[in-house]
């Protein structure tokens, strides 16, 4: 099976923590962001608030660069990139979820490596569906399943991922038919 980096705000912490234990009980090697020391009051402040710290400023060029390397290790073993941005309670209004600056810089770092990009949701910015190629809906999960919900990780796995994930080739190249023998 091949192994996962995934890519997400912070403001995602507590479903990226059941997210990654989800994934580890199916035998998934899981890379993701190091948001261990990140407090709650903090996470829900605004970017703006959050950059203007001390102790993000401090801590984040590091763990950020931490998570690059997370993303060139995974790229070697053959695996994939997972933009996580879903919805959670409170935040229906955002219909595509969140992406924040740092993350948008781990996505750029995963193209430049040429990995396969997957993204729960797509994303407002033209660039980023232009590297996740929103027409090939396979890419982006509520493309493809538009009246799922991403945080139901069984169906998300069992109808989505698991796909990328088992797969040897990405799911958008398909191997040349074998002629019988």
């Amino acid at each position: 099976m091949r192994p996962l980096v995934i890519c997400c705000s912070q403001r995602f912490k507590q479903e990226l923590y059941e997210f990654v234990q989800f994934l580890e009980k199916k035998g998934v090697l899981v890379f993701s962001p190091n948001f261990r020391h990140h407090r709650r009051d903090f996470i829900r402040k605004d970017e703006d608030q959050r950059l203007e710290s001390d102790s993000y400023r401090d801590k984040v060029p590091g763990l950020v660069w931490a998570h690059f390397n997370n993303i060139e290790t995974v790229k070697g073993m053959g695996g994939v990139c997972l933009i996580f941005n879903p919805l959670t309670k409170g935040r229906k209004k955002m219909k595509y979820g969140y992406v924040g600056s740092n993350t948008q810089g781990e996505v750029g770092g995963a193209t430049i490596l040429k990995m396969p990009l997957i993204f729960l949701r797509p994303h407002r910015e033209k660039w980023m569906m232009a590297v996740a190629h929103e027409k090939d809906k396979k890419r982006i999960f509520t493309n493809a399943f538009p009246e799922a919900n991403p945080l139901d990780y069984g169906f998300l796995w069992e109808n989505w991922l698991k796909l990328w994930l088992g797969a040897p080739v990405t799911p958008s190249v398909q191997p040349p038919p074998q002629k019988p023998s």
